[in-house]
């Protein structure tokens, strides 16, 4: 991830970046590194992630508009706490378990020459067993 740009706001200072989505816990230790940072340079203020829909990029918001030669060592220390976060998170495949449904083997099968009072009976471990699953 790298920054883009640098924008001001009324009372906030908006650090424009490549970045489109942050997991969470990045996010965490992100805003945790640089809110120890901002407390060596005597700022008491915090950072939040802002995203727009009008805008690619996340935006990283100090809450604060510091004096300009701490401003560059904020700016300075961010570029290199986001430099080997990935622009984009790896993609996360969804996995879909399914309930099991009846299964129907050829020992269940009245074709096979089984008893209906065993294939009920089977039926009925099948039934406990999903039972338990869940």
């Amino acid at each position: 991830m790298r920054i883009l740009e640098r924008r001001f706001t009324f009372i906030h200072t908006h650090f424009l970046t490549d970045c489109e989505k942050l997991p969470a816990e990045v996010g965490r230790q992100l805003q945790k590194d640089m809110e120890r940072f901002l407390r060596a340079q005597g700022i008491v203020y915090g950072i939040h992630f802002e995203e727009r829909r009008s805008e690619k990029g996340l935006r990283i918001v100090l809450e604060c508009i510091p004096l300009p030669r701490k401003l560059d060592a904020i700016e300075k220390h961010l570029a290199e706490l986001v430099r080997p976060i990935p622009r984009r998170p790896r993609p996360v495949t969804p996995i879909l378990v399914e309930a099991p449904g009846p299964s129907r083997s050829r020992a269940a099968d009245p074709a096979a020459g089984e008893s209906p009072s065993a294939q009920s009976s089977a039926s009925g471990a099948e039934a406990a067993l999903f039972h338990t699953a869940q």
